[in-house]
């Protein structure tokens, strides 16, 4: 190999190398945007994840509030008619 197909080869490879060390960074760069969207206290994924199972456990405690209410509504309401039915008697 002649010493101008050898620079030609080096010059090659070092192209190659400069392209493979930006997509690198750009590797880094995405990993590092990837963690942000993860583990971000404020607006990470867990942090959305407690904080909709924070509402889903609120919702429950709401829906148990209304249906305790609507038994004794339903309840209420057998009863006056349980009552006049009685006085009708």
């Amino acid at each position: 190999m002649s010493d101008q197909e050898l620079k030609i080869v080096l010059a090659g490879i070092e192209s190659s190398l400069k392209r493979l060390e930006e997509k690198l960074n750009d590797l880094t760069d995405d990993t590092k945007q990837l963690k942000s969207a993860v583990y971000n206290p404020t607006d990470g994924l867990y942090a959305m994840h407690a904080k909709q199972d924070a509402e889903i456990q609120s919702l429950q405690r709401q829906l148990s509030s209304y249906s305790k209410a609507l038994w004794i509504a339903g309840s209420s309401v057998i009863g006056l008619i349980v009552k006049a039915i009685v006085e009708l008697i």
